[in-house]
């Protein structure tokens, strides 16, 4: 077997696979990815390794108008806009936080979240078994300021 010590893996994704709103393409994906790997490595307790997945990162500063689109399509909802209002003046809240503020069910809850995540508006983190979010201010700011001047 080859020496890989030292050596870094990347793996590309095209934006093609993850401009389809179809997320079992997209696990599916991961997960040959993930096995295929494991096949090269197995048996070299040598290596170390991460493997993450995910958009491409636009090389563009400038936001499409598509995306635009996106982001008010999002905040066209009383309740979602209501989330991102909470979020202007807290840095990041837990799910059951935002759910009793907006007296929602967290089922309600997670669909508004998803919404709001797929327009690239909020930013989901998760420590331990608590699940919290945060808004993505920079593309909050960007969106208004190609409409206002």
């Amino acid at each position: 077997m080859q020496d890989f010590a030292g050596a870094v893996f990347v793996v590309s994704v095209h934006d093609f696979l993850y401009a389809r709103d179809n997320r079992e393409v997209q696990y599916l994906f991961n997960y040959l990815v993930i096995k295929c790997f494991n096949l090269v490595v197995e048996g070299n307790s040598k290596i170390s390794y991460y493997i993450g997945v995910g958009k491409k990162a636009n090389s563009s500063t400038e936001i499409t108008t598509e995306q635009r689109a996106k982001v008010f399509k999002a905040l066209s909802d009383p309740t979602r806009l209501r989330m991102v209002e909470m979020l202007t003046s807290r840095n990041r809240m837990c799910g059951t936080e935002i759910a009793e503020n907006l007296g929602i069910s967290l089922a309600l809850l997670c669909h508004h979240w998803n919404t709001l995540e797929h327009a690239g508006l909020i930013i989901k983190t998760k420590e331990g078994q608590t699940a919290s979010i945060s808004l993505n201010r920079e593309l909050l700011a960007d969106c208004f300021s190609n409409i206002i001047g």
